[in-house]
């Protein structure tokens, strides 16, 4: 985005663009503030404060181009914006990163899902073992109250560790059960938030 302003300028030279690039960084400057609320490892801290830093000499170089008047055919303009751009490539790397790192938490996230899946499975089989033993009546009881939404907990956690954040688990049984789909849900629903919240500053801030 702040390479938007300073070419117009440096094609035109018309100073409103000045005031277009104000309005850029302060949009970057509150992304980034934002991003430093979202708790993360060393990695995250030591990225924001890269991007940060790169951010703030990328003002810096671009606010010298765009107070440099009649910048068209400037040979100093030239030569800062070939700068400008080459460091604008690094900023953009950087960026990467921060995907890449969402990526490896989705990932992490889904392991635990997993791991939760595995747990669901134990219980299902249980179940399942306890339904055969009793006696038809406590078979019928588990078939209808406890089966059949142990089910639902298994297929919802599965497509929840395969990635599908938007898929809620709906269960009405007024017990550990739907409280346990209740927690897969939230769950589900935080990482779904935090994902898109992520990804959207990321892309918004070059």
């Amino acid at each position: 985005k702040l390479l938007i302003p300073i070419s117009e300028y440096v094609a035109d030279g018309n100073p409103a663009e000045r005031n277009h690039y104000d309005r850029y960084i302060t949009e970057i400057s509150t992304t980034l503030e934002e991003l430093k609320q979202h708790k993360g490892d060393s990695r995250w801290d030591k990225m924001l404060t890269d991007v940060n830093k790169d951010a703030i000499e990328l003002g810096t170089m671009s606010i010298e181009v765009l107070y440099i008047e009649r910048p068209m055919g400037n040979k100093k303009v030239a030569a800062l914006m070939k700068e400008i751009y080459s460091f604008s490539e690094k900023v953009i790397e950087e960026t990467e990163e921060f995907h890449n790192l969402t990526v490896e938490d989705m990932k992490r996230v889904e392991k635990i899902a997993k791991g939760r899946e595995k747990k669901s499975n134990i219980v299902f089989v249980l179940v399942i073992f306890i339904s055969i033993a009793s006696l038809p009546l406590a078979s019928i009881y588990l078939s209808r109250y406890v089966t059949a939404p142990i089910n639902t907990l298994h297929e919802g956690a599965e497509i929840i560790a395969q990635g599908k954040l938007s898929h809620r688990i709906k269960i009405k049984t007024g017990d550990e059960i739907e409280a346990l789909a209740d927690g897969f849900n939230k769950m589900a629903a935080s990482l779904e938030d935090a994902k898109k919240e992520l990804d959207r500053r990321v892309l918004e801030l070059f």
